[in-house]
């Protein structure tokens, strides 16, 4: 089993350990963006895996293509991996609201 989360040695262990106002969620020891929506990888390991978002209009969203300003769609996290640990990419929306 992954070693225990650690507040002080993970970014965060639950959603409350996120900065306050930012709207972020804990998801594998990372804050991201909540959005609505939002899609995200999650692993455990160094392979890098990459995260693509195609949007109704066509546009696809990754690493390569971070912002698409007419769907509002957004890539959210650090694009590499290159230690063994747990990983996350996200790429989120605009909150309704």
């Amino acid at each position: 089993p992954p070693p225990r989360c650690s507040p002080i040695e993970d970014e965060c262990c639950i959603d409350s350990d996120c900065p306050i106002g930012e709207n972020e969620v804990c998801i594998q020891r990372t804050c991201v963006n909540e959005g609505s929506p939002r899609f995200s990888l999650e692993w455990v390991g160094d392979d890098d895996l990459d995260l693509f978002v195609e949007t109704p209009n066509g546009v696809v969203i990754s690493k390569y293509m971070e912002y698409d300003p007419q769907s509002g769609g957004r890539y959210g996290e650090t694009p590499e991996q290159t230690t063994f640990a747990f990983q996350v990419e996200s790429i989120y929306f605009g909150t309704i609201g």
